[in-house]
């Protein structure tokens, strides 16, 4: 489950520090099963991208699976694995039986993600997602060749699926230190979000008390567990009146934008998606896989 939130995780923290809320970029129209690549960037040439859409039916033909690909300029102050997850259910890559794929590379941002399908996570594991990214796609998208490294991102993506070796991938000496920052990245992602989820809760409802009690449970089940630490005690003592203060605050904050019609600020549970896009071309279209929030995360 980690590994699923790993990578968006300083993206979050710094839109946290900014009080920004999502943005309202756009999804493209999902293209056609026969060429099933999206570049707004106008990098690809269109000899790229009919090799791109050979080199993804052959390996269609040789098991059942779908693959997408979106390049884009910009996220726009977004979260890149929220947009990527946005994208993959919006065209629906996949069949009935989640066997989807979608890489999506944000040029100028330069950053990318594989996101997978449910039905493929057991294959195309959140660390060999990662290893394609580091050890095949990034080294060729830093000499500023894309197609190469989307053609080779491709072939590891097939190899994975078709469960084959891939001897493009190598060892990441930094591993371990990538290991610890994205772990610690995880637990910040995870209470950012664990209160957006609370504030919406709390702000959402009636009474102004609903933090405290949420506080002093907290704490009495960290005097359980730690067998009455006495950090515990003082764990407890700090999060009754934190969690009562945290409900007044979120509440307040969601009656005056509620009251103005507009969004509430992202701690007290406020954020939209952006629409457009959606829905497939001629051709045939997708088959309406299921994702999950599955794959990895990268840059170069």
């Amino acid at each position: 489950m980690w590994r699923r939130i790993r990578a968006g995780a300083l993206a979050v923290v710094v839109m946290a520090c900014m009080g920004q809320s999502v943005g309202a970029l756009s999804v493209p129209t999902a293209p056609s099963l026969a060429v099933p690549i999206v570049d707004t960037t106008s990098t690809l040439t269109s000899e790229q991208i009919e090799l791109l859409a050979t080199q993804i039916k052959a390996g269609r033909a040789e098991k059942s699976y779908q693959i997408g690909i979106l390049m884009i300029p910009t996220l726009e102050g977004q979260v890149l694995e929220e947009y990527s997850l946005e994208v993959a259910r919006r065209w629906g890559i996949g069949d009935s039986t989640n066997n989807g794929v979608l890489l999506i590379v944000v040029k100028n941002d330069r950053v990318l993600r594989i996101e997978v399908g449910r039905g493929l996570e057991g294959d195309l594991t959140d660390t060999r997602a990662k290893k394609i990214i580091t050890s095949v796609i990034r080294p060729k998208f830093k000499a500023n060749d894309y197609y190469g490294g989307i053609s080779a991102g491709v072939s590891s993506i097939q190899a994975a699926v078709a469960k084959q070796a891939d001897p493009a991938l190598t060892t990441d000496s930094s591993g371990g230190f990538e290991s610890i920052m994205e772990g610690i990245g995880s637990v910040f992602f995870f209470i950012i979000f664990g209160l957006m989820w609370l504030g919406s809760m709390l702000a959402r409802s009636k009474s102004w008390w609903a933090g405290g009690v949420i506080g002093g449970v907290v704490g009495l089940v960290s005097l359980l567990i730690t067998q009455a630490h006495p950090l515990a005690f003082i764990a407890t003592l700090v999060l009754v009146p934190f969690g009562l203060l945290f409900d007044f605050v979120v509440s307040r904050n969601y009656r005056e934008h509620k009251a103005t019609g507009t969004l509430p600020s992202w701690w007290a549970g406020g954020g939209t998606w952006g629409g457009g896009g959606g829905g497939g071309i001629g051709g045939g279209s997708f088959g309406g896989g299921g994702f999950s929030g599955g794959g990895s995360s990268g840059s170069w």
